[in-house]
């Protein structure tokens, strides 16, 4: 009998102790000075130059961490530094709060795109795949809350076995001087009036501005830290997008129904609202015409792009399918078409308002998208997740 290989078992424990180390080893100073930059940029200036520094110091912990893991820049990832950046600023030139908080909203998504963008093969992906993979990063990253902890646990651990390095003695030596310090400091202010009043001038704090420091500072330091050691551990194991596509003839079917309804919506949009030859029902003013159907509109619009993209994603190829879909997408630019002129005479009977000027750029923002999922259609390897957050990103800035 031929004698059978045995398998050598993989010490998984070890190489998590090996990941936790380098990881605490590469990142932890840099993720320490983030955090303090967080909190010294964003305290008690949510609406100032802080909220760019911030950006600024985000990409350069981005950029470090594509450094230490050796990740190649691409031009996406260049293009979402640039938009952070804009984003920041804008922020600095707006008193509006509510574009501040799409502004925040904004960072956020940027910040953490740019971290799966440096880790995740992304070909392939659309919105839906993208949209899960930052939830998911926001969400699952807080169950990292103690690797902070058990990482510099390991890598002293590590230290302390290392007669040649200093780290632990650095460590040590921190720990020692900052109660030596607050306690001679105490002894020589009971000594020197003088000098009492100076360290009181240097050091006087109110305790809630202390209190919203150090939570900034901590939010920032685990938000960072576990955000980062998430993705770095999935690295290359984020979802792939395969999945066994359907049958399009039910889809084909809906898809007749809905392009027929459309089209006779599109015939009442030209007679009514844009031409405006033919009169409106008894009752129904322009006004009340433009106002109430203008949401609606938006919804379906919405809507439709969620359909077109569903359907491209799961159901298989078909010529048929295809020419529905231009169908119902060149149906969408008349709906909007239609929301648009809507907003106008809203406008003009009510007046230009901040809200009534974001639904415009929206609608705008929809056409735009809608030009992509078109080019989609007939060229089925045009990157629309990258044409679309590109799109979505330079008209929000």
């Amino acid at each position: 009998m031929t004698e059978q290989k045995k398998s050598v078992p993989v010490n998984t424990a070890s190489l998590s102790q090996e990941e936790a180390i380098f990881f605490f080893g590469n990142l932890a100073l840099p993720i320490l000075l983030y955090a303090l930059a967080f909190a010294t940029f964003l305290f008690k200036n949510a609406r100032g130059i802080g909220v760019f520094f911030f950006a600024v110091s985000s990409i350069l912990l981005l950029k470090k961490t594509r450094k230490v893991y050796q990740k190649a820049s691409s031009k996406s990832v260049l293009l979402l530094y640039c938009l952070s950046l804009a984003v920041g600023l804008s922020t600095f030139l707006t008193d509006n709060t509510a574009i501040i908080i799409l502004n925040f909203i904004a960072l956020f998504l940027l910040i953490v795109s740019i971290l799966i963008l440096s880790f995740a093969n992304t070909t392939g992906w659309d919105f839906g795949d993208y949209l899960k993979e930052v939830f998911f990063t926001a969400l699952l990253s807080v169950g990292y809350i103690g690797k902070p902890t058990s990482d510099m646990k390991a890598y002293l651990d590590r230290e302390k076995n290392n007669e040649k390095s200093k780290t632990r003695y650095i460590i040590l030596g921190i720990l020692l001087s900052v109660p030596l310090v607050v306690i001679l400091a105490a002894l020589l202010s009971s000594a020197d009036l003088v000098f009492a009043r100076l360290l009181a001038k240097i050091f006087h704090f109110n305790a809630a501005d202390v209190f919203l420091f150090l939570l900034l500072f901590f939010f920032g330091l685990y938000s960072a830290y576990c955000g980062i050691r998430y993705v770095a551990d999935k690295d290359n194991d984020f979802e792939k997008p395969g999945h066994p596509l359907r049958e399009p003839l039910p889809v084909i079917i809906l898809s007749v129904s809905v392009s027929l309804l459309y089209l006779l919506f599109s015939l009442v949009q030209f007679l009514y609202l844009f031409a405006g030859g033919l009169q409106l029902p008894s009752g129904i003013t322009y006004a009340d015409y433009a106002r109430k159907g203008f949401f609606q509109l938006l919804l379906v619009c919405i809507l439709n792009l969620l359909y077109v993209l569903l359907v491209k994603k799961k159901i298989q190829k078909s010529r048929t399918l295809d020419i529905l879909l231009l169908t119902i997408s060149c149906c969408t630019f008349v709906m909007i078409a239609s929301s648009a002129l809507r907003m106008y005479l809203y406008i003009r009977a009510y007046q230009l308002t901040f809200l009534r000027v974001f639904v415009l750029v929206a609608l705008f923002t929809l056409t735009v998208l809608f030009v992509g999922v078109i080019i989609k259609i007939l060229h089925e390897r045009f990157d629309l997740l990258r044409f679309g957050v590109a799109a979505i990103g330079i008209l929000y800035c």
